[in-house]
């Protein structure tokens, strides 16, 4: 008795059965239940691709102000802050994350990251531009850094 020839791998390829159609069918039916609306910019909410990611650079008194009267605007989200003082980034990491976590219906919220070096915040590729309120001494590095690192 002759053994069976296994089929190819490629066997099969390209040519459609009932069953790989009812399996594509039912993973194109099910996406809209699997996929939250966010991600996708329904219900109000903001697509991914449609936010815009933004480091803060110092978060003192001008800093915590900028990052209050910022955080309320619905097309961007703060992602990460930077402040040689850890006790003030972390001071701002929590109430940004309260912010967000109260806008999306959650007890936590844990999107903000903090840093002590400014350049940490800069090599991180998720972030799109930079708000800066740092004295004035720094502004000349920290921006020259910044447009270096391609953010706005």
């Amino acid at each position: 008795m002759t053994k069976a020839k296994p089929l190819s791998k490629t066997a099969g390829r390209g040519r459609c059965n009932r069953r790989r159609f009812l399996t594509a069918a039912a993973g194109a039916a099910a996406v809209p239940w699997l996929v939250p609306a966010s991600a996708l910019g329904r219900s109000g909410a903001m697509a991914p691709s449609e936010r815009i990611t933004i480091g803060m650079l110092g978060v003192g008194n001008r800093g915590s102000s900028s990052l209050s009267a910022m955080r309320p605007l619905p097309d961007h989200q703060v992602v990460a802050i930077a402040d040689c003082r850890r006790p003030r980034a972390e001071r701002a990491q929590a109430q940004v994350n309260a912010f967000y976590a109260q806008r999306i219906g959650r007890q936590t919220f844990r999107g903000c990251e903090i840093y002590n070096d400014f350049r940490d915040l800069l090599a991180r590729d998720d972030i799109d531009a930079v708000w800066g309120c740092v004295p004035d001494h720094w502004h000349g590095v920290i921006y020259a850094r910044t447009i270096e690192a391609g953010k706005d």
